[in-house]
C-alpha cells in the first residue's frame, strides 16, 4: 500500500517538473504577428492608460497553442480597454505571463492536457484627437490708386508725373491741416464743400525752357472706357519755381466727379514739343498687412 502511495506521489512530482519544463506557457514573446499591435502601428495613437486581465486556460488534450491562448488573453484585455476607454481603444501588451496551475495534475493523470493561469498587463492607446485648424480670419483689404507709369522722362531729364487722390484722402489731408493750425475751421468747411465726388488728379512737370513750362502748351484729356470725362487746356500761367535740377516746374490739378471703378486713361499732349504722354490710373484692392 505504501508503495502505491509513494508511486502516485512520485508520478505527481514528476508531472510538475514535466509541465514546468515541457509545457509551452504564454509569455511576452508573441511567437508571431499580433493583429492588435499591427493596428496600433498603423494609427497615430496617444497613450490613455493601462488595463490588466487574467484567464485560466483548461487546455484539454493540448489543443490550443501558446499563440492561440495568448490571443484569447489579449482579446479579453482589449474588451476591458474598450469598456473603460471606448470603442476606438487599442492595446499594446507590456507584460504577458503564464503560470502552471496545480489543477493540471488532475488532467495529467488522465494524460488530458494542463491548466494555465495567464495574466496580461497592457497599455491602452487611443487615436490622437484631430486638431481642427483655426479658422482663417478674413484678410483686411483696402483700396489704392496706382498710376502707370508714375512718371515720364525725356533725354534732357524733363519730367511729367501724375498722382490721383480719392475724396477720402483729400478729406483726411484737410482735417490734418486744420489739426495743425494751417487752416481755420471756416476754411476747412469751405474747402470740404468744394471737394469733388470722386477725387482729384495732380499733374506736375518740369521743362528746360520757361516758355514750354507754361500750361497753355498742354492739353489734358481723361477717359473712362474710351469715353471722355473731361478735356482741359492749360492757361497763361507762369511756372512757379526754377528748381535745382535747372528745370522750370509747373503743376495742374483737376477734379474728377465721375464715380468709377477699374481704370482711367489720362492723355497729356505737349504741343510745344509735339509729344503725347499717356498714363493709366488704376483702382485696385489690396491686402492690408500688419505693417500698414
Amino acid at each position: 500500500m505504501r508503495n502505491k502511495i509513494f508511486s502516485a506521489i512520485s508520478v505527481s512530482i514528476l508531472a510538475v517538473f514535466f509541465l514546468n519544463g515541457c509545457v509551452n506557457l504564454v509569455s511576452n514573446d508573441p511567437g508571431g504577428k499580433n493583429p492588435i499591435l499591427e493596428k496600433a502601428s498603423e494609427t497615430s495613437l496617444v497613450y490613455a492608460g493601462e488595463v490588466k486581465s487574467s484567464l485560466t486556460n483548461w487546455n484539454w488534450f493540448f489543443q490550443k497553442s501558446s499563440e492561440e491562448r495568448r490571443e484569447l488573453l489579449e482579446q479579453k484585455a482589449l474588451a476591458e480597454a474598450v469598456r473603460l476607454y471606448g470603442n476606438k481603444a487599442v492595446i499594446k501588451p507590456e507584460i504577458v505571463e503564464g503560470r502552471w496551475n496545480p489543477a493540471s495534475l488532475l488532467m495529467l493523470l488522465g494524460v488530458a492536457g494542463f491548466v494555465e493561469d495567464a495574466e496580461i498587463t497592457a497599455s491602452v492607446w487611443l487615436p490622437a484627437p484631430e486638431i481642427s485648424p483655426e479658422p482663417k480670419q478674413a484678410a483686411k483689404t483696402g483700396i489704392r490708386y496706382v498710376v502707370v507709369p508714375a512718371a515720364e522722362y525725356t533725354s534732357s531729364a524733363e519730367f511729367t508725373t501724375v498722382e490721383y487722390k480719392p475724396r477720402e484722402t483729400l478729406i483726411e489731408e484737410l482735417k490734418a491741416s486744420f489739426a495743425t493750425g494751417e487752416i481755420t475751421e471756416e476754411a476747412l468747411k469751405k474747402q470740404l464743400s468744394r471737394l469733388p465726388a470722386s477725387g482729384m488728379l495732380f499733374i506736375t512737370y518740369g521743362r528746360t525752357e520757361l516758355t514750354n513750362a507754361i500750361s497753355r502748351w498742354f492739353e489734358f484729356t481723361l477717359l473712362q472706357d474710351g469715353e471722355t470725362i473731361f478735356n482741359k487746356r492749360g492757361t497763361e500761367d507762369m511756372p512757379y519755381v526754377y528748381g535745382h535740377d535747372k528745370l522750370w516746374w509747373n503743376d495742374k490739378s483737376y477734379k474728377v466727379n465721375n464715380e468709377w471703378i477699374g481704370s482711367l486713361d489720362l492723355k497729356i499732349e505737349d504741343r510745344f514739343q509735339d509729344k503725347i504722354y499717356k498714363f493709366k490710373i488704376i483702382r485696385e484692392e489690396y491686402v492690408i498687412t500688419d505693417s500698414e
